[in-house]
C-alpha cells in the first residue's frame, strides 16, 4: 500500500474510504489516475472519483513527433541544443530562464490547445485514456466515455459545465445550467459559505446541487439525503434511460432541479468523436 494512502488518516480522514475530485484540469488529473496502470493500480489508492468538466487533451506517446518538437524547441530556446546531453543541460538552466521559455512556448500553441499536457509514458500511463476506458475497466464527451465504461455504476449531473460523479461502483452525470453557466462557475456552489456566496444565492438550489456530491463522498450514493430540505429528486444511475440531473432556475428565479435524458444528437456527436480518438490522440 502506498505510504501516502495511509497519511490520509493523519488528517482525520478514513484511509479505507477515499474519494478524489477535480475540476477542469483537475478533473483531467482524476481521469489520469483512473486509467493509470491500465486501470488496475494495485493496491487501489481511492474508492471513488468525481470529475467536473473533464479535461481530455491530445495525449501522445512520450516519443511521438509532437512532444519531441516541443522538447527540441525548449532545448533551442535555452541554448542546450549543442550539448551532447540536452536533458542534463536543461537541468542546469536557471529557473528564471525556464519560466520565460515556459511562458513563450505555452503561448505559442494554437488557440484552444495546450502545449504542456500528459503523455503516454508506457510506465504509469500505458495507453491513450479512451483506449483504457473502452475496455470497460473504468469510468466525456470525455464524460460520456466514462459513463459508458461504468454502465450500471454511474450517475450524470446534467450543458455547459457537464460533470460526472463516478464511484468505482456507481456513476452519474448532472448538468449545471445557472446562466451564463460558463466553465468553472459551478465551483462557487459546491462549498458556498457566508464569506463566499455564489451569484445565484438560493439556499434550496445550493443544497440541492452540492449535497449529492457530498453524499457520493460520504456514502457512495447520491440518493442518500442527509438534509431533509434537499429538493433533489431521486437520481437514476446513468445507464437507466441515459438520465442526467438538470440544475437550473426558472425565469421567476425558483430552483429547477429535474431529471432529463441526454439529447440523442449529443450522443451521436460523442460517438463520432469516439471513432476519431486515434487521430486526435485522445
Amino acid at each position: 500500500m502506498s505510504p501516502s494512502y495511509y497519511r490520509i488518516g493523519l488528517f482525520g480522514g478514513d484511509d479505507g474510504h477515499v474519494t478524489i475530485w477535480g475540476e477542469s484540469a483537475g478533473a483531467g488529473s482524476v481521469l489520469q489516475h483512473i486509467v493509470a496502470n491500465g486501470g488496475n493500480t494495485q493496491p487501489p489508492l481511492f474508492n471513488a472519483a468525481i470529475t467536473s468538466s473533464t479535461f481530455l487533451p491530445s495525449q501522445y506517446y512520450y516519443n511521438d513527433r509532437v512532444p519531441q518538437l516541443v522538447y527540441d524547441e525548449i532545448a533551442a530556446m535555452t541554448g542546450c541544443t549543442s550539448n551532447a546531453d540536452t536533458f542534463t543541460c536543461l537541468q542546469s538552466v536557471k529557473a528564471e530562464t525556464l519560466q520565460t521559455v515556459n511562458y513563450d512556448v505555452a503561448g505559442s500553441g494554437f488557440y484552444g490547445t495546450f502545449v504542456f499536457v500528459p503523455v503516454v509514458d508506457d510506465t504509469f500511463i500505458l495507453e491513450r485514456p479512451t483506449v483504457t476506458l473502452a475496455k470497460g475497466r473504468h469510468l466525456v464527451c470525455p464524460t460520456y466515455y466514462l459513463l459508458q465504461a461504468f454502465a450500471g455504476r454511474s450517475w450524470k449531473v446534467s450543458p455547459v459545465c457537464t460533470r460526472i460523479a463516478v464511484e468505482l461502483t456507481e456513476l452519474s452525470q448532472g448538468l449545471f445550467a445557472i446562466p451564463p453557466a460558463y466553465h468553472v462557475q459551478d465551483v462557487a456552489y459546491y462549498f458556498a459559505s457566508p464569506s463566499s456566496l455564489p451569484p445565484y444565492n438560493n439556499t434550496q438550489f445550493i443544497t440541492a446541487f452540492s449535497q449529492p456530491f457530498m453524499s457520493l463522498v460520504k456514502y457512495y450514493d447520491v440518493n442518500i439525503i442527509f438534509d431533509p430540505t434537499n429538493i433533489t429528486p431521486d437520481w437514476n444511475e446513468y445507464y437507466i434511460e441515459e438520465t442526467e440531473m438538470l440544475f437550473n432556475r426558472t425565469e421567476a428565479g425558483e430552483p429547477a432541479v429535474v431529471p432529463i435524458q441526454t439529447d440523442p444528437k449529443l450522443l451521436e456527436r460523442c460517438a463520432f468523436w469516439a471513432t476519431a480518438t486515434a487521430t486526435t490522440a485522445q
